[in-house]
């Protein structure tokens, strides 16, 4: 067991100012906030910055496969978001990313703090406040199980292929109607099987 602030290095994030342009206009690089943590493997935004908002505000630009949590919004009410973002993009400051150390998978990282999400959320959530947040050095100091990296890219295989099942409709529909197909025809040789009357 190793706790989440040592499965690699943890960064926040900020918002750019509005009220300059330079920031916003015709930005192209994803900017993420709580509202655009609703899906597992985050490809697209909302807002977008530009490149001149990286330089010059706290909202950095990550490195592709980064693991985002959220640590302080209303969500935390009841749930506790985590995303996989394979793309570059930069996070405001509700939110924090996780760029994993050599000899630890993004996947497998983001697989187990999204696996051990309700206890995070009981553990280490705030009491009272204006705004649902999470202690951040209580989550920092959550363990979690860490294995060899054959045995995290084993499990990650794994649950890559059920997300693909269950999510992914041209995968995960063919899939269903041939087990369906083939649960069809077990049943329907088993039903219509007789043993022959002895005479």
């Amino acid at each position: 067991m190793v706790k989440i602030r040592d499965l690699g290095k943890w960064s926040g994030g900020g918002t750019p100012s509005m009220q300059l342009k330079e920031y916003w206009e015709k930005g192209t690089i994803p900017w993420i906030s709580s509202k655009d943590m609703k899906t597992a493997n985050l490809f697209e935004t909302q807002d977008y910055i530009t490149e001149t908002a990286t330089k010059n505000t706290p909202a950095k630009l990550l490195p592709p496969n980064t693991v985002v949590v959220v640590v302080r919004s209303g969500i935390l009410k009841h749930t506790f978001p985590v995303a996989f973002v394979p793309i570059q993009a930069a996070i405001n400051q509700d939110l924090k990313a996780l760029v994993v150390h050599e000899g630890i998978l993004p996947r497998y990282a983001y697989f187990v703090i999204f696996t051990y999400a309700r206890d995070i959320l009981m553990k280490t959530k705030k009491a009272g406040g204006t705004v649902d947040s999470l202690d951040v050095q209580a989550f920092f100091d959550f363990k979690v199980p860490l294995t060899t990296v054959d045995e995290q890219h084993r499990i990650v295989t794994i649950l890559d292929r059920f997300d693909t099942l269950c999510n992914d409709l041209t995968s995960g529909l063919p899939a269903e109607i041939e087990a369906r197909r083939k649960q069809y025809e077990y049943y329907r040789d088993k039903l219509l099987t007789f043993k022959e009357k002895m005479a």
